[in-house]
């Protein structure tokens, strides 16, 4: 299948699209055509870097301490929707290999997956 994150993330941030276009163009570099299984994984790497973003830009506005309905100062809830979203995005990143020490883990998997072929089927 074929993606295009200007048409797939139309609803978002242009910030989003950019972001999303740039995962999509590495990952269809990386491995080609890609299934239509990626799909929800793109799509939940775009919310999650869309509630990342929007929390920013209320610590921005807001900061780091708000007063409550109760006209107690709190902590921005901005901060733990942050803190979510960063962290399952992380995960994500890992999972397809975005960093350089998650790259180097699959390709040791991949490398482990090749040593239970038999050496028939490589050389066929």
């Amino acid at each position: 299948m074929k993606f295009n994150a200007k048409e797939m993330y139309k609803d978002y941030p242009i910030h989003v699209q950019k972001y999303m276009d740039l995962i999509i163009k590495y990952l269809e570099g990386v491995y080609g055509e890609l299934d239509t299984v990626y799909k929800i994984s793109l799509d939940m790497m775009a919310m999650n870097l869309d509630i990342m973003y929007n929390a920013v830009a209320d610590l921005h506005k807001q900061g780091m301490i708000v007063t409550d309905p109760k006209e107690r100062l709190v902590r921005n809830h901005s901060i733990q929707h942050f803190n979510n979203a960063q962290s399952y995005l992380i995960k994500l990143i890992n999972q397809f290999g975005f960093t350089p020490v998650a790259k180097k883990k699959l390709n040791a998997l991949s490398r482990l997956d090749n040593l239970d072929k038999e050496p028939i089927d490589e050389f066929i």
